[in-house]
């Protein structure tokens, strides 16, 4: 056991969810979802991250959050004037708002806090760069003119 990790078959998505302190969705993206994720399975001290918009998680659940934020809220309104979002309430943060401290993150230990991720061109940025320096490291590759 390399990582020291226990995976559990669920039947069910609530089998799988309820109780759990860091719940990852990752559907399809759909414009007209219907979630299956209810307020009532989320434990007071949850961390929710949505990859997948609101596919997944009910307007309940959302509404149920503590602290409610997304990587980019003006992306996020973007996607709202596409019919995306429907369900989620208005008060959402940015991240970049906590990590600044211009808005306070969790204030509690059974806050649930819900993250809406919607994924940034940085972040491929970002990995396409340590990519190339560990092709560079290991001397693979070869340089192309532009």
């Amino acid at each position: 056991m390399r990582h020291r990790l226990r995976v559990a078959v669920c039947r069910t998505p609530e089998e799988a969810v309820r109780g759990a302190e860091l719940i990852v969705t990752a559907t399809p993206i759909l414009k007209h979802p219907t979630p299956v994720l209810l307020a009532e399975w989320l434990r007071p001290g949850v961390f929710l991250c949505t990859l997948d918009f609101d596919s997944s998680v009910t307007p309940a659940a959302f509404e149920a959050a503590d602290v409610l934020c997304s990587d980019d809220v003006a992306q996020l309104d973007f996607y709202r004037l596409d019919g995306y979002f429907r369900g989620v309430p208005d008060r959402i943060g940015d991240l970049g708002d906590i990590v600044a401290g211009r808005m306070k993150g969790r204030e509690r230990p059974d806050a649930r806090v819900i993250s809406i991720n919607l994924g940034l061109a940085l972040e491929d940025v970002v990995t396409a760069h340590r990519i190339y320096q560990a092709a560079r490291t290991a001397g693979a590759g070869r340089d192309l003119e532009l």
